[in-house]
């Protein structure tokens, strides 16, 4: 009687397993992609609540709103995801203001929340129940 040993694995296993990550990837990375254009959001939603608290310190040392260069803001977030604005009022003399997060680069494919808007007021764009944009 002879004796064999027998390693390693067959082909026919070897694309079983192939098979299976393939598929587990094909679903992972969609839900994974929908979580990271969600951190984003987050991240311009945090952003425009920064501006509108820098909007109000400026209104209470100067009584008007100011812009993108009176606050000391670049138009574009550091992480390169939203550029954001700063639009004073004209015709009210800078007693308003909206800031704009528009999605660019990679995040620019989030359709359901591509831009973020918050004025003096609090109002917040797209409206809070409209995709769950602003919620965290």
């Amino acid at each position: 009687m002879m004796k064999t040993n027998l390693r390693g694995f067959t082909l026919l296993e070897l694309m079983i397993v192939v098979t299976v990550i393939g598929v587990l990837t094909a679903l992972a990375m969609p839900a994974y992609q929908k979580y990271v254009q969600r951190a984003k959001r987050s991240d311009a939603a945090n952003a425009l609540m920064s501006i509108a608290a820098a909007e109000e310190k400026y209104y209470f040392q100067n009584n008007k709103y100011g812009d993108n260069d009176a606050l000391g803001l670049s138009d574009t977030s550091p992480e390169k995801y939203y550029s954001i604005a700063v639009a004073v009022g004209e015709d009210d003399n800078g007693q308003s203001y909206t800031i704009t997060a528009t999605a660019t680069g990679a995040q620019a494919s989030d359709t359901d929340c591509a831009t973020f808007t918050l004025d003096n007021t609090g109002k917040r764009g797209p409206s809070p129940d409209d995709n769950g944009c602003w919620h965290r």
